[in-house]
């Protein structure tokens, strides 16, 4: 399920693509609010935790990997 969630929020705010991670993979970055930490959050709702590295080989990491490859770029500034 959060998968799809990450999906739906792709699809309606979009993300931006960063050259470098300084490590083979990619990075989800989460705001912290008056409410409480999102990463915190996560782990409470789905029990595992969002920040991972690609070399655990999860299946987080690999939903994360399957949908990406299924991304492209919208360019909306033409």
């Amino acid at each position: 399920m959060p998968g799809k969630r990450r999906a739906w929020t792709l699809q309606h705010y979009g993300a931006y693509v960063v050259v470098e991670t300084h490590a083979p993979g990619f990075d989800i970055t989460v705001e912290d609010d008056p409410n409480g930490s999102k990463l915190a959050e996560f782990q409470k709702d789905w029990n595992f935790a969002m920040e991972q590295k690609v070399a655990n080989n999860t299946t987080w990491v690999r939903d994360i990997e399957g949908r990406a490859k299924a991304l492209y770029v919208v360019n909306d500034r033409e």
